[in-house]
């Protein structure tokens, strides 16, 4: 089951260390059908802790905020969260969904986290994952008009899908910027990794051309951060368009 929690849209100005909107985007033309975050290359990593406990993060792949037919009002912003998170138990893979600044009431069978609303698609139960393993995880998220959003995780050995209705924040007719790292496990919190950490970090993007994506700084969506520090980002084109990036401490 999904955590009952919300991994929240980031309100302030961007931080020093990545999250809370201080991470880099890969930005298309047009619109998006899917991305794949990755981490390539991580060196340094032994442990990471969240409230001191070990191994507690989530792994997120986020939309932009956007423009989109379900919002209410003028300042209202939908937002969609492909999510991997880590459990007392077990591991959950969900898509969290957002209006953001829609006031109250919520819509039936959203939660209010005001002034915003949130809910949860369906998840599916996956193993938690020791930090150490993160080079061989992935998180994917599709969008299809007017039909089915798919989120699946990945390890080394296995792959774990849920899947969605499109039609909830309206996903494949605004999204053309995607973020991806790993951070806090919701409520705003923060992933501490042990000092002399790196991690490279991939997003690579569909949107029917070969074209390179553009890497957009402080383009960050979520609340949740890290304390690591972003180095140089580039874009590469061709037939898997994406960009790359380095964090460390």
């Amino acid at each position: 089951m999904a955590p009952n929690r919300p991994f929240r849209p980031h309100k302030a100005a961007a931080g020093r260390t990545v999250g809370d909107g201080d991470d880099y985007v890969a930005s298309v033309t047009g619109l998006l059908t899917g991305a794949v975050g990755s981490f390539p290359k991580v060196s340094g990593v032994t442990s990471e802790k969240n409230f001191g406990k070990a191994n507690n993060y989530s792994l997120q792949l986020n939309s932009n905020f956007m423009t989109t037919a379900v919002c209410n009002g003028p300042d209202c912003r939908s937002w969609q969260q492909f999510i991997y998170s880590t459990g007392d138990r077990e591991g959950a893979v969900f898509m969290q969904y957002w209006l953001i600044d829609y006031g109250s009431p919520c819509p039936s069978g959203w939660y209010a986290d005001a002034p915003d609303c949130y809910t949860n698609s369906a998840s599916v139960s996956a193993p938690n994952q020791v930090i150490t393993q993160l080079a061989n995880l992935t998180v994917s998220g599709s969008a299809v008009l007017g039909g089915v959003d798919s989120v699946t995780f990945t390890t080394e050995t296995d792959a774990y899908s849920a899947t969605g209705a499109d039609t909830v924040v309206d996903l494949a007719t605004g999204w053309n910027q995607s973020e991806f790292n790993v951070i806090g496990n919701g409520d705003g919190t923060k992933a501490r990794f042990n000092a002399g950490s790196s991690i490279e970090v991939k997003i690579a993007v569909s949107n029917g051309t070969t074209a390179v994506p553009s890497c957009v700084s402080n383009g960050g969506t979520t609340a949740e951060t890290n304390n690591l520090n972003l180095g140089r980002c580039e874009g590469f084109g061709g037939a898997t368009p994406s960009i790359v990036f380095v964090e460390a401490n």
